[in-house]
């Protein structure tokens, strides 16, 4: 199923595109259908040495998801609580990250060969885990919740190809959930293209499932 979900969106994708007139033509098109440049862009690449806010370290230990002892080899599935492995974002817009945030884990933090994004806030004076998803962190945009619009990239592996999914997630007053997938990637043909909106339902529900049944939301 996913497959021909694929396919027709490719065959839309190539018919809007040869009705252009040349191949720069196309790309615009294809770059101002996509919904991913509304975002700011992020790249993280656990390059820093210092987290921005000291209290990371503290909030990290909360959760337990790191140790208190440095250690050298990086992967492990407890690592040291060093930007290297982690990277904190406010939950809340201008909120402090003591009240909530979402953190990034590096592949192989945990376990887990992919890197996820947990979310957390804190109720009664606990920290709480709203939610997670096995997912790139790749852009945010402001919304009027307060609560940014998250853009994610999910992975996944079809008839042996790797597959991406660009993906909007949105706060829904309790936690984030999944929204659309904007664009799909296909690493090995080099074919990427936003999903048209007249097959954004139902693709997008199809995605769902899959990372569903994947356990890439939990």
């Amino acid at each position: 199923m996913f497959r021909k979900i694929l396919f027709i969106s490719f065959i839309l994708f190539s018919f809007v595109s040869c009705q252009e007139d040349g191949a720069e033509k196309a790309i615009e098109k294809k770059i101002t259908a996509d919904k991913s440049d509304e975002f700011e862009s992020l790249e993280i690449l656990f390059d820093e040495n210092d987290f921005e806010d000291p209290k990371s370290v503290e909030l990290l230990r909360e959760i337990n998801i790191c140790s208190e002892e440095t250690l050298k080899e990086i992967g492990l599935n407890i690592p040291d609580c060093s930007p290297k492995f982690f990277k904190l974002f406010s939950l809340k817009s201008g909120g402090k990250l003591d009240d909530g945030f979402l953190v990034l884990t590096k592949a192989n933090v945990g376990g887990v060969a992919l890197r996820r994004i947990i979310i957390f806030q804190r109720e009664n004076g606990v920290l709480v885990k709203l939610n997670g998803f096995v997912a790139n962190l790749i852009g945010r945009k402001k919304s009027k919740t307060g609560y940014d619009d998250l853009l994610v990239r999910f992975k996944d592996v079809e008839e042996g190809d790797e597959v991406f999914f660009n993906c909007i997630l949105k706060w829904n007053g309790a936690k984030y959930e999944f929204r659309t997938v904007e664009l799909i990637h296909v690493p090995a043909s080099q074919w990427s293209a936003p999903v048209k909106a007249e097959l954004k339902d139902s693709v997008s529900k199809e995605i769902l499932k899959t990372i569903t049944e994947n356990e890439m939301i939990f």
